[in-house]
């Protein structure tokens, strides 16, 4: 049985995920950003995922970052030789790659909804974006590389690689495409190109055609156009996007063909995420990358090969295969980061991904802007900088919940529906006071406090005893209080910066009213300072 390894989540409701092509710049129109924004929104708001080219710059950036604001989910794809150069720090504003300029727009996704892969090369790019997307492929305005990512796509199509049928859509923002619409016509006439495969370039326009597709005033009608299409595509109803490994066998070598099927049941994959800032050079003589560069890397590891062996244990050996090994994991690593530790630039997050089979996957991409330095320890005054945590409006039973239901809080896995239901709901909240989604989101029982949407959490409360800690994390049950033990948790207790203890609500609304110091910690973050809200 080959498995599926979708980025996105399971069983939350999500529809075929989308892909689409446009460019790294802005443009010299405010209508070809407008467009790619109205077009992100849609999606997202339709609950259909997102796959692009993974970069944070132009329109291509634009269209990631308004799905993400709406609430979607993004699957970025870059090739390795890009990635240096795509972001070569999270703190500038501004940037030059070989793909585009212009401004950061793609910022961090608190709740994970943003995830990036990192590919070996840009042939390899475009064959797992037509693996993954299974709802179709968009082309909005851009440059050459948007040009080459069309054209080599449709010419998979015209030779029946790619099963799309009609669900190929180019949009004539601006008419930007005339051009090219016309010069199929003449190749048709010049006897090139057959007329029977003329429509594999499917323009799709605004409702009053050629003038309707310049006017910028009409921008936002870009993302109901884009639903409306994808709704209305005549295709023969199990009819699905998806690559053909076994014809492109000649393309690709059959590269990866076990792990794609149309049909298979799909499972939920391990991660960690972790974060790697490279040590600047000063000469020219650059060490190589040690497993030390990267903190709590043992830590991280071991918490993968643990969940791993529970899952194996859970759903069999067919599924999840034997454990690769630790000495495989650190290998895939450090070639991905090998050309960054190199380069000595740039502030990452990493994730590593165990699939299905112990398939092993990493994922690179620039920390959020407001992330600060990684800290491995509470300071001993409050924080100036505090992470606003909004007190989730429905309680946590897990006493409702099935085993395989608790599996999903007590590991670390790409099923997170309950945390991104929790997020959903304290926007909500934070929504009346702001217009951005909260960065920390508080899970809870009618009784007892859990863990944030995104880290493991602790209050100031020291003892009249010395030497004991000061700060007290949840203590862990994973029957009644259920909830991820993270490698930082792990850590500070490990060293006695934390102790374990009952830490109910009536702490935390003592907490509100008192200023009690609050901590979260994470492998990404390390140690940041909360406010209750």
């Amino acid at each position: 049985m080959s498995i599926i390894t979708s980025p996105f989540p399971d069983n939350i409701g999500l529809q075929k995920p989308v892909c689409i092509f446009c460019g790294s710049s802005m443009g010299n129109s405010t209508i070809y950003a407008d467009a790619a924004r109205s077009v992100g929104e849609a999606l997202a708001k339709e609950r259909i995922p997102v796959i692009y080219g993974g970069g944070r710059l132009g329109i291509m950036g634009v269209v990631s970052e308004a799905a993400l604001a709406a609430g979607g989910y993004v699957h970025g794809i870059m090739p390795s030789a890009m990635l240096a150069r795509s972001s070569s720090s999270s703190n500038e504003q501004q940037n030059e790659s070989m793909r585009g300029a212009g401004t950061l727009v793609v910022h961090d996704d608190v709740i994970e909804r943003l995830t990036m892969e990192i590919v070996g090369s840009m042939h390899e790019r475009k064959l797992k974006m037509a693996q993954l997307a299974t709802g179709g492929f968009i082309v909005l305005p851009g440059g050459y590389g948007t040009f080459e990512e069309m054209l080599e796509m449709i010419t998979w199509n015209q030779y029946d690689l790619l099963d799309t049928g009609d669900r190929w859509l180019t949009f004539a923002v601006n008419n930007f495409y005339a051009s090219l619409q016309k010069l199929v016509e003449q190749s048709v006439e010049a006897g090139f190109i057959k007329h029977e495969n003329t429509h594999l370039l499917q323009m799709i326009h605004l409702d009053g055609g050629p003038e309707a597709n310049q006017s910028g005033s009409r921008s936002s009608q870009w993302g109901p156009v884009t639903l409306n299409a994808l709704k209305n595509w005549s295709s023969a109803p199990h009819d699905e996007f998806g690559f053909d490994w076994q014809k492109a066998r000649d393309v690709e070598q059959d590269r990866k063909a076990s792990l794609v099927s149309s049909t298979s049941r799909t499972y939920p994959a391990l991660f960690t995420t972790l974060r790697y800032t490279p040590p600047s050079h000063t000469d020219e003589t650059v060490l190589p990358l040690r497993k030390g560069h990267i903190p709590l890397l043992h830590d991280h590891i071991g918490r993968l090969r643990e969940a791993h062996a529970h899952f194996r244990k859970r759903d069999g050996f067919d599924v999840w295969n034997e454990w690769e090994g630790d000495d495989a994991v650190w290998q895939i690593l450090q070639t991905q980061l090998e050309p960054i530790h190199i380069s000595g630039q740039g502030d990452w997050r990493v994730r590593i991904i165990v699939y299905p089979r112990a398939r092993i996957e990493v994922q690179v991409v620039p920390v959020p802007d407001e992330a600060g330095p990684f800290r491995f320890l509470p300071s001993s005054r409050r924080s100036i900088k505090l992470r606003p945590i909004i007190f989730d409006p429905e309680n946590t039973d897990s006493s409702a919940e099935s085993e395989a239901q608790k599996d999903f809080r007590l590991y670390k896995t790409t099923e997170r529906g309950v945390y991104d239901a929790a997020s959903r709901r304290g926007a909500e909240v934070w929504s009346s006071s702001a217009k951005i989604a909260p960065p920390e989101v508080l899970l809870h029982t009618d009784t007892h406090i859990l863990e944030t949407t995104t880290s493991n959490i602790a209050l100031h409360l020291p003892l009249s005893v010395p030497g004991k800690p000061e700060w007290v994390t949840p203590r862990l049950d994973k029957d009644r209080l259920p909830f991820l033990d993270g490698v930082m948790r792990r850590r500070l207790i490990v060293i006695g910066v934390l102790r374990e203890g009952e830490v109910t609500v009536q702490d935390w609304e003592r907490a509100k009213r008192e200023g009690t110091r609050v901590i979260g910690f994470n492998g990404l973050r390390g140690v940041w300072e909360g406010l209750p809200r």
